[in-house]
């Protein structure tokens, strides 16, 4: 089995953890506990997997700049509503930079940044009928 599990620089980890908590991951996993903290820690929802590591101990991360600069990652899960509405009510609605829309390519989806700048599309498919209603109001 071949998976792709994106490592993201984090520059305070109790923030990262706390943002990537709501969004509706799962600790499974850790590194070396030093005077800092865990160095990394390994995150599931469902089949997907994130690792967080720390920024001091990321031996090829370029200085100034914000670690996620550039980076958009996609996310698919079952009700794209739900984690909308889950962000909006545990706070992080400032961290939403595109508000939930239905998409004439066939997904539901809103932007999210957390904050390192790391963007994620959270989406769920959406039926033909739905995706051309929208593709038809939006595109007017």
């Amino acid at each position: 089995m071949s998976a792709i599990i994106p490592e993201l620089v984090v520059s305070h980890m109790d923030n990262a953890m706390q943002f990537y908590g709501v969004l509706g991951f799962t600790k499974d996993d850790e590194g070396i506990v030093d005077e800092n903290g865990s160095q990394w820690y390994s995150l599931v929802m469902g089949d997907a997997r994130v690792w967080l590591l720390r920024k001091d101990v990321a031996g090829d991360f370029i200085a100034g700049e914000a670690p996620g600069n550039g980076i958009h990652l996609y996310l698919s899960v079952d009700d794209v509503d739900a984690v909308h509405e889950r962000l909006s009510n545990g706070g992080l609605q400032m961290n939403i930079v595109k508000e939930l829309e239905t998409m004439w390519y066939g997904l539901r989806e809103f932007k999210v940044a957390d904050l390192d700048g790391y963007v994620w599309t959270i989406n769920t498919p959406v039926s033909q009928e739905a995706a051309k209603s929208e593709g038809e109001s939006g595109q007017g």
